[in-house]
């Protein structure tokens, strides 16, 4: 099967949406200090598989490899108890970069998204734009490495 990127409007099973909610919460476990949920949390899920659909097919063949990497254990992926799962989800990581990666930044997106999270962090929970937000200045010399090197663009 290919990793391309293809739009379906076809949803998951239960058994798929349970193991990317598993593998969601091991990306970002929910945090009781902070107040915050994990990745694997019922509404962040539901964000996450609004925007799965153009990455659909890598999403499948991910959470088919993470069963296959699970075989031999009881059940599916999100059937294994939490050890068991960061083993499979580092062998995952290891055998197919690619699809962990994938993974990674679909959910990274949604999960920063989240009010929740964004009130965690003191932002505001609301869209970047028109308002924008206010960035403290910082220690500019932190770019001197970028202004050194030699432009890398076509001058017009």
């Amino acid at each position: 099967m290919s990793d391309q990127v293809i739009a379906s409007d076809k949803p998951l099973t239960h058994a798929e949406r349970r193991n990317l909610a598993a593998i969601s919460d091991i990306m970002i476990p929910a945090d009781i200090t902070y107040g915050v949920p994990g990745a694997g949390d019922e509404l962040i899920q539901n964000e996450l598989l609004l925007i799965l659909r153009t990455q659909h097919q890598a999403i499948i063949n991910a959470l088919t490899c993470l069963d296959e990497l699970s075989s031999g254990a009881a059940g599916s992926f999100a059937d294994l108890v939490p050890p068991e799962r960061a083993e499979v989800a580092e062998r995952f990581r290891r055998k197919r970069g690619d699809l962990a990666a994938v993974l990674v930044s679909l959910t990274l997106q949604v999960y920063y998204r989240d009010d929740r999270v964004l009130a965690s962090l003191d932002m505001e929970p609301r869209a970047p734009y028109p308002q924008g937000y206010q960035v403290e200045s910082g220690d500019w010399s932190l770019l001197d490495p970028v202004r050194a090197r030699e432009p890398f663009y076509r001058k017009v």
